[in-house]
Parts: C-alpha cells; structure tokens; sequence
C-alpha cells in the first residue's frame, strides 16, 4: 500500500515535469513543485499559459 502511493506520488512530479517542459517552462523546476505539492503543481501547470520563449530563440527564428 505504502509503496503505491510512493510511486503515485514521483509518477505526479513527473507528469508535471513533462508537461511544464512541453509548455516552455523549468522542467526541474517544476518537478521540484510536483515532489512538494504533486496535486497542486499538476492542476497549476494544467491552467498556466504557455512561458516565454527565450529572446535568442526568438531572434534566430526572426532572421532564418
């Protein structure tokens, strides 16, 4: 039983972490939050916008 929810609880940071990187966000980041507060983080990246992409990235696709 306890095992399970050990597993539950990393498979929820994970998760979070997965979809934060998708949504150009802190992977670690975001998997610290999921390891802290599993539910919390996922419902928060679930509603969260998409970030910024970075000013060089954007600057490389201005000129390609």
């Amino acid at each position: 039983m306890f095992e399970g929810s050990i597993i539950l609880w990393i498979a929820f940071a994970l998760i979070t972490a997965f979809i934060a990187a998708k949504k150009n966000r802190s992977f670690l980041g975001w998997l610290i939050i999921g390891l802290v507060v599993p539910i919390i983080g996922f419902i928060l990246i679930l509603v969260l916008p998409r970030g910024e992409v970075e000013k060089t990235k954007r600057a490389k696709e201005a000129t390609a």
